[in-house]
């Protein structure tokens, strides 16, 4: 049990006051952080899943069209369909949780620069798996049901009127699906490669999966943005 739970309920004992069910207990760092952690793997997967079609879109581009029937065009473009599809869903439901969390500016802006913080080193993991696995894993980011099941699960979001005044201005969203998957595509044509090696599908694995970067990882050459003080964010 949190700290501050029990100093609240210590804190109204000691001033005599009854405890009231329908009182709030204070929102614990511990709970701001696991919700923040998983605003920021949601980002996270959204930043991969572009990674993965920049690398791809890349490899046959370098390559030239293998597949040229009919058949495998139409399948490419039902692919290609249907991962935008996906981003999208996946971008509402990140961004839907945030606005339910009422995620303050200052936290996106420290999620969005943890996310690109560790785009440079995903990046190159991906740029050495082999095609076998960039087309597996790409196939998984088009599978029809990652829409159905980001749509699911944004569909509970509860808005709750405390976090989310009427008229009170909007935080910024996280960027879009499109400027997310353009940004990724021009990142990898400017990239020019050195000599890599394939791996193991144990790494290759990694980059289909959130990446665990905790809250208080920042070395002394990391330094985020200065943000007003508020909940989640260390001084």
């Amino acid at each position: 049990m949190p700290v501050k739970w029990v100093k609240a309920v210590d804190d109204r004992g000691a001033a005599g006051l009854a405890w009231d069910g329908d009182l709030a207990l204070p929102v614990a760092d511990d709970i701001r952080r696991r919700q923040l952690d998983e605003l920021q793997r949601q980002v996270q997967r959204l930043d991969n899943m572009c990674l993965v079609a920049a690398e791809r879109e890349h490899r046959h581009r370098v390559a030239g069209a293998d597949a040229t029937s009919d058949e495998a065009i139409e399948h490419s473009d039902y692919e290609q369909r249907q991962f935008r599809v996906n981003l999208g869903q996946r971008w509402m439901l990140a961004t839907g949780y945030a606005d339910v969390l009422g995620v303050s500016i200052p936290e996106r802006q420290q999620i969005w620069y943890r996310v690109t913080r560790a785009r440079s080193r995903q990046a190159e993991v991906t740029r050495t798996v082999d095609d076998s696995m960039i087309a597996e894993i790409w196939r998984g980011f088009c599978a029809p049901e990652l829409a159905a099941d980001a749509g699911k699960l944004y569909e509970l979001l509860v808005p709750d009127p405390d976090l989310d005044p009427q008229g009170s201005p909007k935080p910024t969203a996280f960027p879009s699906p499109h400027a997310l998957l353009t940004d990724a595509l021009r990142q990898r044509r400017e990239h020019r490669p050195a000599e890599t090696n394939t791996t193991t599908g144990a790494v290759a694995a990694a980059i289909a999966s959130e990446p665990d970067l905790s809250w208080d990882d920042d070395g002394s050459d990391n330094t985020p943005p200065t943000p007003a003080p508020t909940r989640g964010l260390d001084p």
